[in-house]
């Protein structure tokens, strides 16, 4: 069996400003980089060998990635298929900024079913879940029956999420994630099983303003 370890990036400025940020840069806050060192001390004493880390290459998983894999031992590899949604022209736009400025392409956009909708100068949602989908696939394949960590973003994570569990969670994932949160997926012969979803108890103790995912019940595409 394999293991998956789905980790969100620490907290960034972004998060607090409640910014699409896609495929801009992102800085971990002091808070962010305390995230992800208690994340890096979870996975070091959790009890099991970890095969690898995968990671996006944007600065905000990257940096998460480095703090991890410093107490793993393991250097983290860049994934091109990881990387966030790219929103285009909503990036650096906040959610409320968003529903104002662009309504009909924000009531599109709230319809989950419809794989077809596209980012204005972005992406579409079917596009993303292919790349999320043969990321993961190809990942997998590299370290079958291996545990693995997946350092990404709230969007790419629940494209993920969705190709693995339709049923359960949904063609299009809306499921709230929050930073270092950590998903636990065993991928077993008789299929994936979800068995830790947005485990965030290795935080207990930081406060975070990272409220959006909250304010928003859950519909947001991606955040970060």
């Amino acid at each position: 069996m394999t293991q998956l370890l789905l980790l969100r990036h620490g907290q960034t400025a972004g998060n607090v400003q409640r910014v699409w940020q896609g495929w801009t840069g992102g800085e971990l806050t002091p808070l962010g980089v305390q995230q992800a060192e208690a994340t890096a001390r979870r996975l070091a004493t959790c009890g099991q060998t970890i095969d690898a880390l995968y990671s996006s290459p944007l600065h905000r998983a990257w940096q998460t990635a480095q703090i991890v894999g410093q107490a793993l031992g393991l250097s983290p590899v860049a994934h091109e298929g990881l990387k966030e949604i790219w929103f285009g022209e909503i990036e650096g736009v906040t959610q409320e900024e968003f529903a104002a400025r662009y309504p009909e392409i924000h009531r599109r956009w709230s319809n989950r079913s419809d794989m077809n909708f596209t980012w204005p100068g972005g992406e579409s949602r079917a596009k993303v879940h292919q790349r999320a989908r043969r990321a993961i696939e190809e990942i997998v394949t590299r370290y079958d029956g291996g545990s693995i960590v997946v350092a990404t973003h709230g969007g790419t994570l629940r494209a993920i999420l969705a190709h693995l569990f339709p049923v359960q969670l949904g063609r299009s994932c809306s499921c709230n994630l929050d930073n270092c949160s950590l998903t636990r997926v065993w991928l077993t012969p008789d299929g994936p099983q979800l068995l830790a979803l947005n485990d965030k108890s290795h935080l207990d103790g930081l406060t975070s303003d990272d409220t959006w995912f909250v304010a928003s019940t859950l519909t947001a595409d991606a955040e970060t």
